[in-house]
C-alpha cells in the first residue's frame, strides 16, 4: 500500500544524529511542507517522519483493509 498525499514534494534521508540536531527543521518540513524523512541508525532505517495527513491518510486505508495491517 503506498500512501502519496497531495502536497508531499520529496523524501529525505537522515542519520540519526543529524535529525536530532535538525528536529525543528525536520518537523516544520513534514507538517508545513508535506516533506517525508527517513531517519536511519547504523544505515538501516529507524522510523520514517511523514506529515499528518499522510499518516490520517495511511491511517484510514487501514481501516478499509483491515488485513493490510503492517507487521513488526
Amino acid at each position: 500500500m503506498t500512501v502519496e498525499p497531495a502536497n508531499a514534494t520529496s523524501t529525505e534521508e537522515v542519520k540519526a544524529e543529524d535529525a536530532r540536531k535538525a528536529w525543528a527543521a525536520l518537523l516544520n518540513g513534514a507538517q508545513w511542507q508535506g516533506q517525508n524523512t527517513t531517519i536511519t541508525r547504523s544505515g538501516k532505517r529507524a522510523a520514517v517522519l511523514v506529515s499528518p495527513e499522510w499518516y490520517d491518510q495511511a491511517v484510514a486505508l487501514m481501516a478499509e483493509s483491515p488485513g493490510a495491517r503492517p507487521t513488526t
